[in-house]
């Protein structure tokens, strides 16, 4: 797993294959920082996560109960995350769960990193105007 800070508001987020408990450690703490480092500036910043990343059931949970813990005067900042997911099925599937749950609702899926990348760049430009 890498994190790409260096475009901030824009965030980059690289998975590759198995992750290990240290890496989503990591991952949460240094998404924190940045989160934390948004909020502070007053600004809106995105994530784009692209790769392939083998998560265990234990860390879907995880991740998913540190999103849904986003104090709300941190989370009005998150723009989302953008998903680069190639194949057109699991698209479906994500965007279909999306729909059903609130707590994907900023979840945005893009078959490229090119398309997804286009997206956050376009809601950053007009969200941090404001």
């Amino acid at each position: 797993m890498k994190i790409d800070a260096e475009q901030f508001p824009l965030i980059l987020v690289r998975w590759s294959g198995a992750v290990s408990e240290e890496e989503l450690i990591t991952f949460f703490r240094v998404m924190d920082q940045l989160a934390d480092r948004a909020a502070d500036a007053r600004r809106h910043y995105a994530v784009v996560s692209h790769g392939e990343a083998d998560f265990t059931p234990t860390q879907r949970k995880r991740i998913a109960d540190w999103t849904a813990g986003f104090p709300e005067d941190r989370a009005q900042w998150d723009l989302g995350n953008f998903v680069v997911i190639e194949s057109a099925a699991a698209r479906g599937v994500l965007t279909a769960v999306r729909w059903l749950s609130p707590k994907l609702s900023k979840v945005f899926v893009y078959p490229t990193l090119v398309q997804a990348r286009a997206a956050a760049e376009q809601r950053l430009a007009a969200a941090n105007q404001r």
